[in-house]
């Protein structure tokens, strides 16, 4: 099924998040256990945890990256958006100190396989999950400066970022000038390269 439709009410956010996936033929993203006590439905197919009004606002991704610049509070958004029928998305917009990670992926387009749309989707947040984790043990360890942030933006369609940043304007605008061909292939290699600049080129 690739199209949001009433359901049941569920008392849990998160039964209701797990269940909004589940009938999308989707196995339901990662939640980190640090956000999930916030966790509140939105709407038909839409979740949050924080403060992501700005993020919704926001028009592209360098303006939601200005806005966790702004703010870097902890957040999620996961949802279901778009209009027509071929500019349907998947949004995970996770804040997470030190990961930022702004994933969108097409589902439920109408010229778009969905057993190869669910399984990029699938993958992509299998990579994403634990991520901050990881990227705070890099820190932790003194192998990224205290204040840098992995940045990750993956959309399908738009910008692929991939690197450490500060978060100042001017790492980032070097961040996106910079790009890189997958983000999330190269976000793995970003977890492991120590260089304090992102990821080396393959």
């Amino acid at each position: 099924m690739n199209t949001i439709e009433e359901r049941p009410t569920h008392p849990l956010p998160a039964d209701a998040l797990r269940a909004a996936f589940e009938d999308q033929g989707l196995v339901a993203p990662p939640v980190p256990a640090g956000l999930a006590p916030g966790l509140r439905e939105l709407g038909l197919g839409q979740f949050a945890s924080g403060p992501v009004a700005p993020l919704r606002a926001a028009a592209d991704a360098a303006a939601r990256l200005a806005a966790v610049a702004s703010d870097p509070s902890d957040r999620l958004f996961v949802g279901f958006g778009g209009h027509g029928v071929n500019s349907n998305v998947l949004h995970y917009w996770l804040v997470q100190a030190p990961l930022v990670l702004l994933l969108t992926r097409r589902w439920g387009n109408v010229y778009d396989d969905p057993q190869a749309a669910a399984r990029r989707i699938d993958g992509a947040l299998a990579a994403a999950d634990g991520l901050a984790g990881r990227a705070a043990r890099q820190r932790a360890e003194g192998r990224r400066p205290t204040g840098h942030w992995l940045v990750v933006v993956d959309e399908d369609g738009g910008p692929q970022q991939c690197g450490w940043s500060d978060l100042s304007a001017a790492s980032l605008a070097a961040l996106a000038a910079r790009g890189v061909p997958d983000a999330v292939p190269a976000l793995i290699a970003a977890l492991m390269d120590v260089a304090d600049d992102g990821p080396r080129p393959t």
